[in-house]
């Protein structure tokens, strides 16, 4: 005879029993282009190989100078500099600048030997041949000298970092085109009810489209897991029992949704006992919406039942498997904003659940 749970759990002692029957998984590791790397986690820390910026260059359009031959400048005593040519961006300059002189140079290019400043255009007066600098300078003004942004052997990433755009670009600044992630969790994702309808057809009398295979694996994928979705079920213990038994097989993760209450015709908890040890731990959770949640540990596989009703089904993913998933990964869940504010209306809550609005 199955077990049935009826004990309603604090949300925290639910996850923390989940996490006594389940080990942290050794995912492999495998190298991605930065193309592909957006939401993935770094499997190793990383170390710069280069400086960024890789050599001093100008912050502003204006002209390279030796700052000594403008010591005593001012507007009414601009100082005459001899223009010895132009630097671009892009490669690398073969002139000098000496004191009495200046190179016209553009943002971004590398300062030429002899400048120690750059004074912005907007401060100066071309002549032929000459420019008046009608202000003073000092050394390092208006330039990024190398390895002011990243310096040569500093670790820039930390391994269990999740690449954002941000972390991306630094990569590509320090010339990395590929990187050392680990495989993502892979996460199979089940509804179940003869009601529930895959969307793209006419919709059938008595049916609803099925809702938490798309809401639930888009969750997943925003925590860096690769969800597949399996389909739709009727309420059919065997046919169940079936299919996600194959999935704890080939999946990390198991996630259904629906049948998870104590009715009559809710099956998952005992489909999850039926697939071995410990089985089933947690059926009902001290919260409001997605109080009938169940969770079940095969083989050192996550299985978690999440309700029918969409909302709830969210609601449970957000506070419960994503600490989970957190755990199997080893990488930290984000710290949730908290905003006090006052609602309009009263809000029924009692007997230490969690309500969620």
């Amino acid at each position: 005879m199955a077990k049935v749970f009826h004990r309603l759990m604090k949300v925290e002692e639910a996850i923390e029993l989940v996490k006594k029957h389940l080990k942290p998984l050794e995912l492999d590791v495998e190298y991605v282009s930065l193309a592909d790397a957006l939401g993935r986690v770094l499997a190793e820390s990383i170390t710069a190989p280069i400086d960024s910026p890789p050599f001093d260059r100008s912050r502003v359009d204006g002209y390279a100078v030796y700052s000594g031959s403008l010591a005593d400048v001012d507007e009414e005593h601009p100082a005459r500099l001899k223009l010895v040519g132009v630097v671009e961006t892009g490669e690398l300059p073969r002139l000098e600048v000496k004191p009495g002189e200046a190179a016209e140079i553009h943002t971004g290019a590398p300062l030429p030997r002899g400048a120690d400043s750059v004074v912005m255009v907007e401060y100066t007066r071309r002549l032929d041949g000459e420019v008046l600098v009608y202000r003073p300078t000092y050394p390092g003004e208006n330039i990024s000298q190398a390895g002011t942004d990243i310096m040569v052997g500093e670790v820039v990433l930390r391994r269990n970092t999740v690449l954002t755009p941000r972390e991306i670009g630094v990569l590509a600044a320090l010339g990395l085109d590929k990187v050392p992630v680990y495989r993502r969790l892979r996460v199979a994702v089940v509804s179940t009810g003869v009601e529930v309808q895959p969307p793209g057809k006419p919709l059938e009398p008595g049916k609803i489209y099925d809702v938490n295979s798309y809401t639930i694996s888009c969750m997943a994928r925003e925590l860096g897991c690769e969800p597949r979705i399996l389909g739709t079920y009727p309420d059919d213990f065997e046919l169940l029992r079936k299919v996600i038994g194959e999935a704890v097989e080939e999946y990390d993760v198991v996630l259904s949704s629906g049948s998870t209450s104590a009715g009559f015709g809710d099956i998952i908890y005992r489909v999850f006992d039926s697939l071995g040890e410990p089985g089933v731990l947690v059926h009902g959770l001290l919260m409001r919406p997605g109080k009938p949640t169940v969770a079940a540990v095969v083989g050192g596989k996550l299985l978690v039942g999440l309700p029918g009703f969409p909302v709830s089904a969210m609601m449970a993913f957000h506070v419960f498997v994503k600490p989970l998933i957190s755990h199997l990964t080893g990488v930290p869940v984000e710290e949730e904003t908290r905003v006090l504010a006052e609602l309009p209306l009263r809000v029924q809550a009692g007997g230490g659940r969690r309500v969620l609005i």
